[in-house]
């Protein structure tokens, strides 16, 4: 429809949060492993027409489709994270699917975990405490004004954005739902010694 380079990229940024692409491996380059989860992998990915960096969550199907739910809970994460935009929420940017695996473009978030601080025992200025929480309480603000609950809010779930810098992101929307569901994927979930009694 237009041979402008310029309105494809903007119809193609417009599109990205709504559809699945195809095409990862043309327009990203792994460069290491920065984690692992329960069904998926993540990278330190560069986008070749920009340079930018991004973490992409790689979920092979046949493990995760294998799983209880697994496929209904992948689709169930991406459909939530695509209705979130708030600066203390991890951020969807894309989505590609091949054959074998399912592709998640998020933003790139360098300080690490918050689990990792207080393992560590380091100690917190009150300007650090009133960071996190103040950004902790915002998005799940916004959350619930989705009508969202996380139902898995923990200190490996809250990312820091920028190394000794806490701006936090609420990450890990698996266990995640939809507040007024008839029925809910999964019914009893959470991690022991997080969950309310």
């Amino acid at each position: 429809y237009s041979d402008s380079s310029i309105q494809v990229k903007e119809w193609r940024d417009q599109l990205a949060r709504k559809i699945n692409q195809r095409g990862f491996h043309e327009l990203f380059k792994p460069i290491k492993k920065i984690g692992k989860g329960n069904f998926a992998s993540v990278y330190l990915a560069i986008r070749l027409e920009d340079d930018r960096k991004f973490a992409i969550k790689a979920f092979s199907k046949e493990a995760t489709y294998g799983e209880d739910k697994g496929k209904e809970s992948l689709i169930n994460e991406i459909e939530l994270m695509r209705k979130f935009n708030h600066k203390n929420l991890m951020r969807l940017f894309e989505v590609y699917e091949s054959d074998n695996s399912i592709y998640i473009s998020v933003e790139l978030l360098e300080g690490g975990q918050l689990y990792d601080k207080i393992k560590a025992k380091q100690k917190f200025t009150n300007d650090q405490i009133y960071s996190v929480l103040k950004g902790l309480l915002m998005g799940l603000e916004h959350m619930h004004s989705k009508r969202v609950m996380h139902r898995d809010l923990k200190p490996e779930n809250i990312l820091l954005r920028k190394e000794n810098d806490y701006d936090c992101v609420i990450a890990d929307f698996g266990l995640a739902t939809w507040a007024d569901e008839p029925e809910y994927l999964f019914v009893r979930c959470g991690t022991p010694g997080y969950v309310a009694p």
